[in-house]
């Protein structure tokens, strides 16, 4: 039976695209290296209830997985694009966990469980900000010449009629 990773870890879209598979291998390697078989439980939240009880001494893991994790990996919930840059990116953090699986020690394991959720969530966040502008240059934007207006230092802010929050911003001389 073949196990979705990311949806036993909350998220719920889809696995599309070659990152989406990405993304589902790290949930794969965070849930090895907890050495919990997903089979046993219904998902990340029944996981962390049981692991509370059957592993008190990593209390501080699980306490911190229901104030800041959960919402952490919600936050990673979204359709990830094909990208190399993305593909690195989970590729790199995919190798830092192997190197701390390796070392055997299971409270570094857990220190990179979740920096491995912070960092993810603060690169797709800059990634998503950043690629943003760079969709909407590489398709044509309806202008809206009704909308143009001039700053004091002959600048010109040319709004899109299709999207709301795409503005264009020249030099006039």
């Amino acid at each position: 039976m073949s196990i979705d990773y990311k949806g036993f870890m909350g998220l719920e879209t889809p696995t599309f695209s070659a990152t989406d598979k990405l993304l589902a291998a790290v949930f794969q390697e965070v849930l090895e290296m907890l050495e919990c078989e997903p089979s046993a439980y219904n998902d990340i939240q029944h996981l962390v209830d049981r692991q509370r009880i059957e592993r008190p001494e990593y209390d501080y893991f699980w306490d911190w997985m229901k104030g800041k994790g959960f919402a952490l990996l919600a936050s990673l919930d979204r359709p990830l694009p094909n990208s190399e840059e993305l593909a690195d990116f989970l590729d790199y953090r995919r190798g830092v966990l192997e190197l701390d699986r390796s070392n055997g020690d299971m409270n570094m394991m857990i220190v990179s469980i979740s920096e491995l959720l912070v960092a993810t969530n603060a690169f797709l966040s800059a990634f998503f900000e950043t690629s943003a502008s760079i969709e909407l240059s590489g398709s044509s934007i309806p202008i809206d010449n009704r909308s143009n207006t001039t700053t004091n230092n002959k600048w010109i802010v040319v709004k899109s009629s299709a999207e709301p929050y795409a503005e264009l911003l020249l030099y006039a001389q």
